[in-house]
Order: C-alpha cells, then structure tokens, then sequence
C-alpha cells in the first residue's frame, strides 16, 4: 500500500540535534531483531519534544505492521492511532527507525514512503535485521528530508554530533 501520512504538523528544524537514552535504544534494537531473526524489516517511531535545535527522544513507538524481507507496510489507520498517541502525550514524530535485513540504505520506497513529509525529519535505518555490534549511532545509516522528496546522507562526524546516546 503505497500512502504517506502525516503524522506530525510541525516542521523540526534541520540539523536538530537528538538526545537518545540508552534504554530508547535498546528497545529499538530489541524490536528490530525480533523480526530480523525471523528475516523481515520492523519499523518504529522516536516520539518526544524539541526545544530550539535540540530534540529529547523520549519514547519508541511501534506500530502493527506487515512485514516481508525487504519492505513494512503501516496503515492509514495504524498512523491515526500514532497521531492519537502524539497529541494525547503532546509529543511530536521526532523520526522513523527501520530495519533492513542488510546494507543499511534509504532505498527509493523508503523516500516515497516516510511517516513525515516535512524537512528535517529523519530516517533511521539499522542493518543486518537490528543485529549490530558497532554503538549505535556508528552502526546505523541516517537520512534528512530536506524537502521536495530529497534525502540527505548523513556523514559520520555530523552523525556523532547530531546524535547522542547515554
């Protein structure tokens, strides 16, 4: 099912930098692997708030979704319960998280198929089904929309300084 939703009315602003707690962390790698082992992708959602440039993760959302190997679907009505969700915590979709059995890429479908449209959200996609050694922010790919249905690579440098775990 090829439909973007909205999840989020407010742009965040690009080059936000994000405060992740470990324990954010490793429900999402928890969650990831529990389909990777079984060699599907999973997706979920970093909810929190922002101040200026400065987002705080504060919670993993997973929606229901249908997975195969190579792709997820969430429905229209899975993202109205995560709207749902934002307004009743007063929290806003911070970014996306996924898994690819893999290469960790934003392939053409993850472009067309974000939970946002706005630029400067981002797209977090973990390889090898969530099955990582690296820390986390190393092993890991991450993309901004920076609008117009473009994505922007993040490089390893603005990676460590954009995201921190602790």
């Amino acid at each position: 099912m090829d439909v973007t939703i909205v999840a989020t009315e407010l742009p965040l602003p690009r080059e936000t930098r994000y405060q992740l707690s470990s324990e954010v962390v490793r429900k999402t790698l928890d969650h990831l692997r529990g389909y990777g082992q079984r060699g599907l992708e999973a997706v979920g959602y970093w909810l929190g708030s922002y101040t200026g440039r400065v987002a705080q993760v504060r919670q993993l959302w997973i929606p229901h979704f249908d997975a195969t190997g190579v792709s997820y679907d969430v429905s229209p009505l899975e993202m109205l319960r995560l709207k749902r969700e934002l307004d009743q915590y007063r929290y806003v979709l911070l970014a996306q998280v996924h898994s690819h059995p893999g290469e960790a890429f934003h392939s053409s479908r993850d472009d067309r198929l974000a939970a946002s449209p706005w630029p400067g959200f981002v797209s977090v996609v973990v390889p090898n089904g969530g099955r990582i050694m690296d820390p986390f922010v190393e092993a890991v790919e991450i993309f901004e929309h920076v609008g117009s249905g473009s994505w922007r690579h993040l490089e390893e440098q603005e990676k460590r300084s954009r995201f921190v775990v602790s």
